[in-house]
């Protein structure tokens, strides 16, 4: 598989955690790395750097750092 598809996998695959925090964040009554949104930053973090310069991953990774950005904003109070 080319290194575009599976970084189109992973993206998937972050996409809809970060969907499950920001409608059911409070389901999570244990604290867990999955329900951290400082994981899928590292994980997305790590995606950006193997997509290089691909103008259109860097900006679902953007816009996915953002919604990240809001769900802890929202965790905080802000």
């Amino acid at each position: 598989m080319s290194w575009y598809c599976e970084a189109e996998r992973e993206l998937v695959h972050i996409r809809r955690a970060i969907g499950l925090l920001e409608h059911a964040q409070h389901a999570f009554v244990n604290k867990s790395s999955v329900s951290d949104p400082a994981y899928w930053r590292v994980r997305l973090g790590k995606l950006r750097t193997q997509s290089g310069q691909n103008r259109v991953l860097t900006l679902q990774v953007d816009e996915l750092f953002s919604r990240l950005e809001r769900i802890q904003d929202a965790r905080c109070g802000k």
